[in-house]
């Protein structure tokens, strides 16, 4: 199983995968176009040549015959942008990147592209999607995880409680969930945050996470065609 590391790209790399060094030599770009969808990664060029992989999105699927990944890449970015428009509320609410990419898999994404990650899918499609139809404010709400449901006062109150109990405050609680789902190293944020969060979901049955609001900017959808 590929994990984040480096690994020689033609030996280690593709025979962890299942990949044919055939298949690199005459579809390279087709292939690294590929590969994106499953893994965050950087070719380090030299002999021999090796990839570094930041982080991994979801198990690989094999490259399919005759596709062209760009072509492919390009009607992907338009079904999540379509998405993205018809999806995004009229008015600011609570939302993330994630939320959208994790409704749009549902939706079509896991059955049409076999997609499973919102990380990765958020982070290649949904994100710049949302930057170019959408905006946000900077009122931000912490909500329910499983429903984006703002969470009530009694709820805040025994969040804050728990948070205090084991000793980190609500912007840490916040930068600690923002910086883990952008893939960023929280150790020293970890475990009083994941502590809080498991005892929160006992107690609760809820996951707390703090997330701006937004909306489709104006003119975006024609909702009377």
């Amino acid at each position: 199983m590929i994990q984040c590391g480096v690994y020689v790209l033609k030996t280690d790399f593709f025979n962890m995968i299942k990949i044919p060094l055939t298949q690199y030599k005459q579809r390279k770009e087709d292939l690294m176009e590929w590969l994106k969808d499953f893994f965050d990664y950087e070719i380090l060029e030299g002999k021999p040549i090796r990839i570094k992989i930041n982080e991994v999105y979801g198990e690989y699927s094999p490259l399919p015959r005759k596709i062209n990944t760009k072509e492919l890449t390009q009607q992907k970015k338009k079904d999540y942008e379509e998405f993205i428009k018809w999806n995004l509320p009229k008015e600011f609410k609570p939302e993330s990147k994630c939320h959208m990419a994790k409704l749009a898999i549902d939706r079509f994404g896991e059955e049409k592209y076999h997609h499973q990650s919102d990380k990765a899918v958020a982070r290649r499609y949904v994100g710049p999607a949302m930057e170019k139809v959408g905006e946000k404010n900077e009122i931000y709400h912490w909500v329910n995880y499983y429903t984006y449901e703002i969470l009530t006062a009694a709820e805040m109150e025994t969040w804050k409680n728990i948070l205090n109990h084991e000793h980190i405050n609500e912007q840490e609680a916040a930068n600690a969930f923002y910086l883990a789902a952008q893939g960023y190293d929280i150790t020293k944020q970890k475990n009083a945050y994941k502590m809080a969060i498991e005892i929160m979901k006992k107690e609760t049955g809820i996951i707390p996470i703090k997330v701006t609001e937004w909306r489709i900017k104006a003119g975006m959808v024609d909702y009377k065609s």
